[in-house]
């Protein structure tokens, strides 16, 4: 895949989209530590589902506020 050009008009949606995407992530991390862990549909359980977030946060390099 190569780069592609964008204005900086795009380039700021883009940050702004990247920026709620870790927002959600983030407040869905805390609600799944927050829960028991129990079985979810398709998944083996909310601290499973918790472990799968942090693990993008580290793989993306995601640091929130």
């Amino acid at each position: 895949m190569g780069w592609v050009e964008v204005d900086q008009k795009q380039h700021l949606g883009l940050v702004k989209e990247r920026n709620l995407y870790k927002r959600l992530l983030d407040e869905c991390l805390l609600v799944f530590n927050e829960l028991p862990n129990k079985e979810l549909i398709r998944s083996k359980g909310t601290y499973a589902l918790a472990t799968k977030i942090e693990q993008a946060f580290k793989i993306g390099e995601i640091q929130l506020p």
